[in-house]
């Protein structure tokens, strides 16, 4: 194998991806997770500025997440992600 092949060689995408969620009603806005391939988010979620749940859109995304990136218990379950059992086998 040639040299030139290694060093170009494209890196693997992160399998999730940091996006910017804002509220219909009042431009709340918060982070979260979700998997690169998967559609733009819509969901119901619980707004403080109006003190009721309210329908939230994805807006952009913001950045990629490395395989080493902690994410909370809830986007986990949200995910399907079992990043704990994971972490338990990587370790000796």
């Amino acid at each position: 194998m040639f040299l030139t092949n290694v060093l170009l060689a494209k890196k693997a995408k992160a399998k999730h991806i940091l996006v910017l969620m804002e509220s219909m009603v009042s431009g709340h806005k918060f982070l979260t997770a979700r998997e690169r391939l998967g559609d733009k988010l819509e969901l119901l979620h619980y707004d403080p500025f109006i003190n009721t749940t309210s329908v939230y859109k994805e807006r952009k995304k913001v950045k990629s997440l490395s395989s080493s990136f902690v994410i909370d218990p809830k986007i986990q379950k949200m995910l399907g992600l079992d990043i704990d059992e994971e972490i338990k086998k990587l370790k000796p």
